[in-house]
């Protein structure tokens, strides 16, 4: 199966993004003489302005920097806490134990923190001079009211910014004794997860990809293509994939189809009726499918030099470099 786009090869500034005006924005900070961590953070204000049924700056965001000077990796974790003054016990009292629509499904912002920590230990370039294409894309920046970090449909804006609310405070349980339950200054679950395949002297090859549960299966068939099946990038996230929904989701009610499993239409009747007679509960989505996530990742060759890139051709990702 051949890809709809050819990849992307670099030896110098490799930039992919899930918007392509975001991949423009990055790779015009590269040529300013910016450094990675002043791209990720364009990346972050311009698709928060780009893709507001997404992504927003009072939402989460987990990041992942690698150091090449000495191998080391910093994580950002990307999510706020519960605020202190609210209780599993409140929640008993006035809502007989659920979490209730609207502004207590919010937890702490925690993607501003990352964005300006990031830039304060690592930076390059100013603020304003990383935040200027996303200011540009905003127009004027009085033309859109709400950058949410989840679906746009129920989140509550702070009054006086346009900035809306993260409802990730819908990723955490309300029983007493699980491991993500809410309590004063505890995290939900995370379920954004970047991952870093590092073979060193050899290679670096950094994957993510939106699309909630279904992320984590993304990007791990597309590191497994490249590493074990010799696809290139482009090749890999835009090959057919699986996603099961074997376990509780993050958000509630936190459903679940034991033995699920859903396989995109190329993959084909061969392989889907052998996977039924095992006992899985087998389900097409069509190709290329934009549920089933839209991975970003770039193969550095650390002997040659080349850099690839792959953006993922089922929302619009993108990818550019030279």
């Amino acid at each position: 199966m051949k890809p709809h786009r050819p990849p992307v090869m670099a030896i110098r500034h490799p930039v992919v993004s899930g918007h392509y005006l975001a991949s423009q924005a990055g790779f015009q900070i590269l040529e300013a003489g910016g450094n990675s961590m002043d791209l990720g953070v364009a990346f972050g204000l311009a698709v928060n302005v780009l893709e507001p049924e997404m992504t927003g700056f009072g939402g989460v965001g987990s990041a992942m920097l690698y150091h090449a000077g000495d191998g080391a990796v910093t994580n950002f974790v990307g999510v706020g806490p519960w605020p202190l003054g609210l209780t599993r016990e409140f929640l008993v009292e006035q809502h007989g134990g659920r979490l209730p629509e609207g502004i207590l499904k919010m937890v702490v912002p925690a993607a501003p923190d990352i964005w300006l920590t990031a830039l304060e230990r690592y930076r390059t370039l100013s603020f304003g001079e990383v935040a200027a294409a996303a200011i540009r894309f905003a127009g004027d920046g009085n033309r859109f009211s709400a950058t949410p970090s989840d679906p746009a449909i129920s989140a509550a804006v702070v009054p006086g910014t346009g900035i809306t609310t993260s409802r990730w405070g819908s990723r955490t349980h309300t029983g007493p004794h699980h491991s993500v339950r809410l309590e004063p200054g505890w995290r939900p679950r995370m379920s954004a997860n970047p991952m870093l395949a590092i073979q060193p002297g050899k290679l670096l090859m950094p994957i993510g990809s939106p699309g909630s549960e279904v992320l984590g299966h993304a990007q791990l068939q597309v590191l497994l293509s490249q590493v074990l099946f010799g696809m290139d990038p482009q090749s890999a996230v835009e090959a057919p994939r699986f996603a099961s929904e074997s376990w509780p989701a993050s958000a509630i009610p936190h459903t679940y189809r034991p033995g699920s499993l859903k396989l995109e239409a190329p993959i084909g009747e061969a392989s889907g009726e052998p996977l039924s007679a095992l006992g899985h509960d087998v389900s097409w989505r069509p190709e290329r499918a934009w549920r089933a996530g839209s991975v970003c990742t770039i193969h550095s060759d650390l002997g040659s030099g080349v850099m690839t890139g792959g953006a993922g051709s089922r929302r619009i990702a993108y990818a550019i470099g030279w």
